[in-house]
């Protein structure tokens, strides 16, 4: 009974803890006015890009969004959990678990980004992607 409470304890703690980043930042958004990211459909046709291709590129990042709030959702788990070690002063051997834990996590989720970036590269035509390339070039100078 008290490892349930625990565990409702951590998620309880993780979305106080998210909902409380989610408004600062919301916060500092509103005051700080950006420019809107331009992504690949803004260059649809300067791409030449189908509609098919866009609907599959759609469904790529609709997937890479999916996987990575559940992987970010573990990870703040994860962290709350070292965290709550640390300052109970807990096993070192467990703190260390965790923490490679929560690295696993975070390494995942890159990959998750790097797989879903090399499906968008394959619905893309060669000379599409080469341009698509030129563009991001271009925006990162």
């Amino acid at each position: 009974m008290r490892r349930v409470f625990e565990r409702l304890t951590v998620v309880t703690l993780s979305v106080l803890f998210l909902t409380s980043i989610l408004n600062h930042s919301s916060a500092q958004e509103a005051t700080q006015p950006r420019e809107p990211v331009k992504t690949i459909f803004d260059y649809k046709a300067e791409l030449g890009m189908t509609d098919d291709q866009a609907k599959r590129i759609r469904e790529i990042l609709t997937a890479l969004e999916r996987e990575t709030r559940v992987l970010r959702a573990k990870f703040t788990i994860v962290d709350v959990e070292v965290q709550k070690l640390i300052e109970a002063d807990g096993d070192l051997g467990l703190i260390k678990t965790k923490i490679r834990e929560a690295f696993e996590i975070q390494a995942s989720i890159k990959i998750a980004d790097v797989e879903a970036s090399r499906k968008i590269n394959a619905v893309l035509k060669p000379e599409q992607l080469r341009k698509w390339h030129e563009i991001k070039a271009a925006a990162i100078r």
